[in-house]
Parts: structure tokens; C-alpha cells; sequence
């Protein structure tokens, strides 16, 4: 039989070492970085055994591969903690903004003293309207003074904002003409560039100052095509905000109107519901006293019947 073959650790590593005398070593070499990976080490598995109620195994001795084992564990486990704190503030974010969407559209039914189920139809849907209406408004309540308000400075901002795009455009089409220029002027560069190399006699310094200006010409065009793609860009984003223009301004006010003729007898009705009384049992105590007062009324006319008779 063959000499048995040592275990790799062993081979590789003469001697098995704890971390915290790798920590040790580190220090007396000078090796910061690496007296600074254990101490990390030691910092997270402390905090890790300490989590789980146990004694960290840092007098431990192992080979240089199996710290490095550890290293790449520790690493991944705290870029995993990170990912999820992002993901848990993200969640928090998202349950904050999902409350406040919802006590918003509570706050308008609210307004409008009805329940959403009660309505018709065409009644849940301008609801619904003015609901989406005041999500672009970015408004908190019902009342027709704010929506108009609202509409007359989306008016205003959208009068505005067309402004800026023809400002936009004429920007996007001195661009566009530089940039067409730039082209030119880099195609007779890069012209004149060919024929000097192609020449027997080139004259270098001329040809450097070329070489730099084509360099030059090159980095404003790619600016200049970046700049238009992105005014472009904005360009579709704002006319795509166009559809709050006038008519469809008028055709909500009258949706509105609309609702506010549909409510008026639930209103009606709800202020007769709201002379009874909140308690049944003080229902039943008005109806009993309704009836004595009407047995004394029916006694009284028959003591006034007996008279007359008498």
C-alpha cells in the first residue's frame, strides 16, 4: 500500500490557526487588511451567537481554506441582510402610501354622506370620475369650489406647459440643425483626413489639430443627440398630459352636475331619517308616548261627544 494522502487542508497549510490568532499575526505583521477581515469576522459571529444564545467558536483552529469559507459566508449573509432591510423599507413605503390612497377616497364618500353601494349605476361611475378626477387634481375633498379651482390651475399649468414645449421644440430644432452640422463638418474632417494619409506628404501638427477637433465635433454631437432625445422624450410626456383640455373640462363639470341632481333625494331622505331618533329603544319610547297622547285625545272627545249628547 501507498502512503496515505494528507488531507488537503493540511497540505496546503502547515499549521491550523483560530481567528483571533489569525487577528494576532495580522497585527504583529502589519497586515491591516487582514487583522481587519477577522476582526469583522469576529464582530459577526458574535452578534450571530449571540442572537442564537451560544458561544462562538473563535479559539477554533482552521486552514486557510476553510476561513476563507467563512469569509465568503459572512459576506453573503450580511449583502442577504441588507436586501431584505431594502425590501421591508420598501413594503413600508408601499403600505403608507396604499393608507393614505385609501383614507383619501374615504374622506370624498365621506363628503358626499352616502355609501358607495347605494348609488345607481351612472352614479358609481362619476363617482368614480371624480374620484380619478381628484387623484390627478391631487385634491381631499368633494366641494365643486375646489374642483374647480383645481381645473382652472390645471388649466392654467397645461396653457403653461404648451408654452414650454414650443420653447422645447425650437431648442430640439437648433439642436437638430447643430447636429446636422456637426455631421458635416466630421464627414469633411474625417475627408480631409483621409486624403492627408492617402497624401505622400502629410503635415503632422495639422493633422494633430485635426485629429482633435474631430475628437471635439464628436463628443458635442453625442451631447447634442442625447439632449434632443430627451427633450423629445419630455416632448411626448406632456402632450400625452393633454387630454384635461377644455372639453373634456365642461363634459366633467356637467357629470358633476349631473350627480348632484341624482343625490337630491337621497338627501331629502336622509334629512326626514335624520329627525327619528339614533336608539330604537328611544323610538319605542317616542311611539308609546304618541299613543298614550292619542288615548287621551280619543278620551276627551268622547267626554265632549257625551257632553253634546247630554
Amino acid at each position: 500500500m501507498g502512503p496515505t494522502q494528507p488531507n488537503q487542508c493540511t497540505k496546503k497549510n502547515k499549521r491550523n490557526l483560530s481567528i483571533r490568532e489569525r487577528i494576532q499575526i495580522g497585527i504583529e505583521n502589519d497586515n491591516g487588511f487582514a487583522a481587519r477581515q477577522c476582526q469583522e469576522l469576529e464582530e459577526w459571529l458574535l452578534a450571530k451567537y449571540e442572537a442564537w444564545d451560544e458561544e462562538p467558536p473563535l479559539n477554533v483552529e482552521m486552514c486557510d481554506r476553510e476561513f476563507e469559507q467563512i469569509l465568503r459566508t459572512m459576506k453573503q449573509n450580511k449583502e442577504m441582510d441588507r436586501l431584505a432591510k431594502l425590501r421591508i423599507e420598501e413594503a413600508k413605503q408601499l403600505k403608507f402610501e396604499y393608507e393614505s390612497e385609501g383614507a383619501r377616497l374615504q374622506n370624498i364618500l365621506d363628503f358626499v354622506g352616502l355609501p358607495a353601494h347605494v348609488l345607481s349605476s351612472a352614479g358609481k361611475a362619476s363617482l368614480k370620475n371624480l374620484t380619478d378626477l381628484a387623484s390627478v387634481l391631487k385634491i381631499k375633498d368633494a366641494q365643486e369650489s375646489t374642483y374647480c379651482i383645481s381645473l382652472l390651475r390645471l388649466k392654467e399649468e397645461m396653457e403653461r406647459t404648451e408654452e414650454e414645449i414650443i420653447e422645447k421644440e425650437k431648442d430640439v430644432e437648433k439642436l437638430n440643425h447643430k447636429l446636422i452640422t456637426g455631421k458635416e463638418n466630421l464627414k469633411q474632417i474625417n475627408d480631409f483626413y483621409q486624403n492627408k494619409n492617402e497624401s505622400s506628404h502629410v503635415n503632422i501638427p495639422l493633422l494633430q489639430k485635426r485629429q482633435k477637433e474631430t475628437h471635439s465635433m464628436h463628443q458635442k454631437c453625442v451631447k447634442y443627440e442625447e439632449q434632443m432625445f430627451d427633450m423629445k422624450d419630455k416632448e411626448d410626456v406632456i402632450r400625452n398630459f393633454k387630454k384635461f383640455h377644455h372639453e373634456t373640462l365642461v363634459q366633467l363639470h356637467q357629470d358633476l352636475m349631473s350627480m348632484k341632481t341624482e343625490l337630491q333625494p337621497f338627501e331629502e331622505k336622509y334629512k326626514r331619517y335624520k329627525t327619528l331618533p339614533p336608539d330604537i329603544n328611544l323610538a319605542k319610547v317616542k311611539v308609546a308616548e304618541v299613543k298614550r297622547q292619542l288615548i287621551l285625545l280619543e278620551q276627551k272627545l268622547q267626554c265632549d261627544i257625551d257632553a253634546l249628547a247630554l
